[in-house]
């Protein structure tokens, strides 16, 4: 009977959700071209499960040429992982990172309505008496009534807070490299609010090859100073077919680094 209960309470959760994987997913933002573009993936996802910090997780997977493709987040009862490996085939994902957390258990009771049915018996006799003498018989009879009894059955479920990153592979074009905003720490180290941090590097690109490292900050782009997203975009567009001449901040020493940007792929 509980477990009767525990699945009529799931129902309730998930109703209007066959697949929460699917109706809980939001698309990433995906850089417009000339940034290295997302490519379909036709096969089955590989599943991994996250490491509990999901941008190391992204970081990670940048680093092995695969971009952001949105993600799936919700909080209910314990889901497995086909959900997430159908939206991410869906998608033409390659990889699906899967994370699970306990927030709370619901608890409660769900009415429990039964009918009994009660059945009475009647029998007798009867005297008859007329001009022409008396007539002598028995009678029987049965009649059926419904009681109804309503039980309480209580249920408890334990409610998760579920997550499924998405990831593609990205072309083999662009820069390579990822970049995020300074600290407040690093512009007074640096004496400037202009420049971005390098958070990650691709294997094999440009950035990679001219042995940019995760941390270092870049000042400009051929003389052009990048303090933003679209700052350095426009720099490193400018800079295709030929060198993209930075200005780092590394360990507190400055110096500058040649990167070659090629047009097409690399």
């Amino acid at each position: 009977m509980k477990k009767l209960i525990v699945w009529v309470v799931f129902s309730f959760a998930v109703a209007g959700c066959a697949n929460p994987y699917q109706s809980f997913y939001e698309a990433a933002q995906i850089p417009p071209p000339p940034s290295a573009q997302l490519i379909n993936f036709i096969g089955e996802p590989r599943v991994i499960t996250s490491s509990g910090n999901l941008p190391d997780d992204i970081k990670m997977l940048f680093e092995d040429g695969y971009g952001l493709a949105g993600s799936s987040n919700f909080v209910g009862p314990a889901q497995n992982q086909v959900g997430a490996v159908a939206q991410a085939k869906k998608l033409g994902a390659a990889i699906v990172v899967i994370g699970s957390k306990y927030q709370s258990t619901a608890t409660g009771a769900i009415p429990l309505v039964t009918t009994t049915p009660q059945t009475t018996y009647t029998n007798g006799n009867v005297t008859a008496y007329g001009s022409g003498g008396a007539a002598y018989g028995s009678y029987s009879g049965t009649s059926t009534t419904y009681a109804q009894q309503t039980t309480m059955i209580p249920y408890a479920v334990d409610r998760y807070d579920q997550v499924a990153v998405y990831f593609k592979p990205m072309e083999r074009k662009g820069f390579g490299a990822v970049f995020g905003p300074i600290s407040d720490e690093q512009r007074q180290q640096i004496g400037t609010n202009k420049g971005l941090v390098v958070k990650a590097i691709r294997k094999g690109s440009p950035a990679f090859g001219a042995d940019l490292l995760p941390g270092d900050i870049v000042l400009s782009v051929n003389d052009n100073p990048i303090f933003d997203d679209e700052s350095a975009g426009v720099a490193l567009v400018a800079a295709r077919g030929g060198f993209a001449n930075l200005e780092i901040v590394r360990s507190g020493q400055r110096f500058k680094k040649s990167v070659s940007v090629p047009i097409g792929e690399w």
